[in-house]
Order: C-alpha cells, then structure tokens, then sequence
C-alpha cells in the first residue's frame, strides 16, 4: 500500500446571523425560566462564544455545535416538538444546533 500524507485542514470561521427576538425565539422565556434569568441573559450567553463544529449529521447539514458554555446546558425536552422551523437554533444538553430543515426537535 503506498504512503499518503496526512490530511490537513485549515479551520475557518463562519458567521451566522441569528435573530432571537421573543417572536422567532420560540422557546428563549423557557429556556431563561429553567435557567432562571431573562432571556435578554441567554442571548448574551449563547452568542458570546465561538463554537466548533464537532460532527454534521442527523439531516445533512446539521452542524453539532460544541462549546456551549456550562450555563447554558440545557434538557431535552421529554416530548419532542413535532415541527421546528428552518434555520432554528436549538440547545440540547451540551451542544446547540442548527436546523438546515424543518423537523422534529427534542431540543430548547
């Protein structure tokens, strides 16, 4: 078998804009109530890092987002919505995503 050389990738940095006002973040008064802060305090926390993305998967397209920060791990939801809209950003447990479709969500 002949030697290759090691695969090597130069990471970049992407920016996504993301509105998270009460009437598109369907879910933010909940997730600040189990947090118990205002959502205003999410917003803050959720945007202030830079995330990585560890794997794409579960619909092509869908970024798992590492790097939340310990204050925002949140539970999943015990009953998964059954519909979540197209490019919403959702917290489970440790990480955050990003849905490219519409789905089911047990995130937040």
């Amino acid at each position: 078998m002949e030697k290759t050389e090691a695969y090597s990738h130069k990471p970049a940095c992407r920016h996504f804009p993301i509105c998270q006002d009460n009437e598109f973040g369907e879910n933010l008064t909940e997730v600040a109530a189990f947090h118990h802060t205002t959502p205003e305090e999410i917003v803050r926390r959720h945007t202030e890092p830079v995330y990585s993305v560890f794997t794409v998967g579960f619909q092509p397209g869908f970024p798992y987002l590492g790097g939340l920060p310990e204050n925002l791990y949140t539970s999943r939801r015990t009953v998964p919505q059954m519909q979540i809209s197209t490019d919403s950003v959702a917290i489970g447990g440790s990480q955050t995503g990003i849905y490219p479709f519409a789905s089911p969500n047990d995130g937040q």
